[in-house]
């Protein structure tokens, strides 16, 4: 019941957090004004976007575009040229009529200006350059404003700022040239039209430039939520994607710095514009300033103290703010705009790889469905960068990221903290008995717990040879040593003690020795008898080659057990040496190390394995059945150093490691206790050079 439940438990996460990324979505779209840590990341996002995408080419329009900047230098200049009538800024609008007038002869199509021009200019009077002629600034601009027939205002319908009437009169049209940074003060859209006191519309500044261009009707478009259609003559459409505020986003494709040639925009400075003026009124020769037929814009681009327009775009900082209606004016032109997916298109968006990050976190282990989350989020960020690249589609990142991460997050977690459960559970079950290997292999199933079935298993059993008789003389000595050297009572005891904890520290490294083996062979230790040891092979992990494993460990504990005999025989030969030394000396002697042999007895077949006990009180895991039992006589025939099996285990073995037969020597038939046939046994040569014995160690009747 429990773990039909934690099943559940990943379900009710995603769940859990598709409610709360369908919250973030309705409250960003309500609250513009004061955005969520995601939305104020997803903007960091899109002008990410928007400069990795300065590094691929793309539609532009900037062989038709020309910008003019007003800056500290032309003021500089101009104070040189008009030394007599003092320019200052913001400039008289005598010099803005001298510059119109040369932008007719050069041939400018429409020029934009980012300025407004609320203020009134002043009274006094300019002498026209190369004559006595003088003239009023206002007057002169306005004249040459209507003479060129393209020249439009920049207007700030919110801040209530319009140019003067008898300058907005002469215009070709007023745009709107006021934007609205984000919370952060970075400007990434602006608004297509402002509304009017009279309920009609002044359009963004790029967009009339472009429009005027195209021929486009501004009066007729065709306003709805989230699109603007503007049709023109010859068939000329664009449809331009809006936000919800009646934006667009500012696509940065055509800038004076552009990484593309091809799509840097060129800036004339205003005081050249102004010297082919005054080359131009005194007869002198001109420059052609290559801007004929081109739409212009001219703006303040700098920062000094007595001119400033600059603010913080997806480019960066420090960005002349006049070159949006230049890029607004390129994306009319070109008919590219950035085109944001809906709410609803993003909210399933992010629904559907939070579903993906749920399966990849309930499905697999903490690291893989780690890395395949951050693989599939670093896919689709790739993904939403193409698109914007490519198509300027604009998908979004931070909510659909966040929620996949945070959906692999807690589905691990507590996908982890049920498995960690069920691990520890089956890690006191089983840690005493088997290897790692095999607690890790029973983990990565469906269900780690094993449960109790019928499988074909070999089972081993070891004995060691001799030990009683070995304790019962260690004992006897002890006892004889301590009258020798007429020891009081309780030193004798202390005596006798250390001896029977020497005697059971020498048996329990021999036992550990055979477990070690058992372990490492990915078999299950069954139990402790005494000095004797069961273990099997085949569960609780299947395993096909569990013949061929148990014999491997029954040689491998012959080995260590030599080896054992080997350094307490070297012990011992010291310890002699040192007694006889201290008997003259009335010392009491060190006990000797028992050097003890080991029988080992082996079958094969089916056998019932599983934990053994009530559900809360579990004891060990075993197996039992006909096939033990067998294993066990077997074991009694033993001698010392041997290894023997029956035909069983042989032909089990056999099955993946055909050299098995070569190494084993046949002994006779004998009849086993409890059953009526004999049963034929073998013995495993696992020395070099040893000599079979001629019989078994015993001779069981049945």
């Amino acid at each position: 019941m429990k773990r039909r439940l934690s099943k559940v438990y990943p379900l009710l996460v995603a769940l859990a957090v598709c409610t709360f990324l369908n919250w973030v979505q309705e409250r960003d779209a309500g609250a513009a004004k004061s955005p969520s840590p995601f939305q104020r990341i997803e903007r960091l996002t899109e002008d990410w976007r928007t400069r990795v995408a300065q590094a691929w080419p793309a539609p532009n329009a900037v062989s038709n575009l020309v910008a003019v900047g007003i800056n500290e230098h032309d003021l500089d200049w101009m104070n040189r040229g008009f030394s007599a009538a003092r320019p200052r800024w913001p400039f008289s609008h005598f010099y803005y009529g001298l510059f119109i007038a040369e932008l007719k002869a050069q041939g400018v199509a429409t020029v934009g200006f980012d300025m407004v021009f609320s203020g009134m200019d002043e009274t006094r009077p300019f002498i026209f350059p190369g004559s006595t002629n003088k003239v009023i600034g206002t007057a002169f601009f306005a004249e040459q404003m209507r003479s060129h027939g393209g020249v439009i205002l920049g207007s700030a319908v919110g801040s209530f700022q319009q140019p003067i009437p008898e300058l907005a009169t002469n215009a070709y049209a007023l745009g709107h040239a006021i934007g609205h940074p984000d919370e952060d003060n970075v400007f990434r859209r602006i608004p297509v039209f402002s509304g009017t006191m009279n309920g009609g519309r002044i359009w963004c500044l790029g967009f009339v430039m472009a429009a005027r261009q195209l021929g486009l009707d501004l009066q007729n478009a065709e306003v709805s939520p989230g699109r603007l259609v503007l049709r023109g003559e010859g068939g000329v459409v664009r449809e331009v994607p809006l936000t919800p505020n009646y934006e667009i986003y500012l696509d940065w494709s055509a800038h004076p710095a552009h990484p593309q040639s091809d799509q840097r925009v060129r800036i004339v400075p205003f005081r050249d514009v102004l010297r082919s003026a005054l080359q131009r009124t005194t007869g002198r020769q001109t420059n052609d300033l290559d801007m004929r037929n081109k739409l212009m814009v001219v703006g303040a681009a700098n920062s000094g103290m007595s001119i400033h327009d600059r603010g913080a775009t997806a480019l960066g900082l420090g960005q002349d703010m006049f070159l949006a209606h230049l890029n607004v004016a390129n994306s009319l032109l070109t008919g590219r705009f950035i085109r944001a997916v809906s709410p609803e298109t993003g909210l399933k968006i992010a629904l559907a790889l939070t579903a993906l990050a749920t399966a990849l976190g309930w499905r697999l282990r903490t690291l893989w469905a780690s890395v395949a989350v951050v693989a599939c989020a670093a896919a689709y960020v790739a993904i939403a960068v193409w698109m914007f690249v490519a198509h300027r589609i604009l998908l979004p990142v931070a909510l659909p990221v966040f929620g996949a991460l945070l959906t692999t997050h807690l589905v691990m977690t507590v996908c982890r903290t049920a498995e960690n459960t069920e691990r520890r559970h089956v890690e006191r079950m089983l840690q005493r008995v088997v290897s790692p290997k095999v607690i890790d292999t029973l983990l990565a199933q469906e269900s780690p717990m094993p449960e109790t079935h019928r499988t074909e298993i070999t089972v081993f059993f070891a004995d060691l040879r001799g030990f009683t008789h070995f304790a019962e003389e260690a004992q006897g000595r002890a006892e004889a040593a301590a009258r020798a050297l007429e020891l009081p009572p309780e030193a004798a005891r202390a005596f006798a003690d250390e001896a029977a904890r020497t005697a059971m520290s020498s048996v329990n490294r021999y036992l550990t020795a055979v477990v070690d083996e058992i372990k490492a062979t990915d078999g299950t230790l069954d139990k402790y008898m005494g000095d004797c040891v069961m273990a099997f092979w085949g569960a609780p992990v299947a395993d096909p080659n569990h013949g061929a494993q148990a014999l491997k460990c029954a040689v491998a504990v012959q080995q260590s057990i030599e080896r054992i005999n080997r350094e307490h025989a070297a012990e011992n030969e010291l310890r002699e040496r040192e007694n006889r030394q201290g008997e003259a000396r009335r010392q009491a002697p060190r006990s000797l190390l028992p050097v003890l042999r080991l029988g080992v007895g082996l079958n094969s077949g089916l056998a019932t394995v599983g934990f053994m006990g009530s559900e809360n009180h579990l004891s060990s895991y075993t197996a039992f059945g006909h096939v033990v039992n067998v294993a066990s006589r077997v074991e009694g025939l033993a001698r010392g150093g041997q290894i023997v099996l029956t035909a069983h285990t042989l032909n089990a073995a056999a099955r993946y490691d055909s050299t098995v037969a070569t190494r084993c020597i046949s002994l006779s038939e004998v009849y086993l206790k409890g059953m009526t046939a004999p049963v034929k046994m073998f013995e495993l040569r696992w020395k070099e050079g040893s000599e079979a014995p001629d019989v078994l160690r015993t001779t069981e009747a049945g």
